[in-house]
């Protein structure tokens, strides 16, 4: 439920059309990474950042019960993409990224 109104209301249309036929004939999608260690779900306080290097992101932190991890083959994951102290509202400065759980598992 996370990944699909995601999707639809922030994907990019190369997201849309790789991902909705994939949905549509069955892909495993329920997992979502929020909740670390020290932040619980509050996600004004989550540390784990992704940083943009080139035309990828490298993302450093650390999540916890990440509820249907090992079923899913889709995870939408929440890293901080702006400083906290750089952003007016502690809410700013959050990204949402769409990871393809297969291709980790590889």
């Amino acid at each position: 439920m996370y990944i699909m109104g995601a999707l639809l209301r922030h994907g990019s249309d190369q997201q849309k059309q790789h991902y909705l036929p994939q949905i549509a004939a069955g892909l495993r999608l329920q997992a979502f990474g929020v909740t670390e260690p020290a932040s619980g779900s509050d996600t004004g306080s989550i540390k784990t950042t992704a940083e943009r290097r080139g035309d990828e992101y490298v993302v450093n932190g650390q999540k916890i019960w990440t509820s249907r991890a090992e079923h899913s083959d889709l995870m939408l994951l929440l890293a901080r993409t702006t400083p906290k102290e750089k952003v007016g509202k502690h809410t700013e400065g959050l990204s949402l990224f769409l990871l393809d759980m297969r291709q980790a598992a590889a």
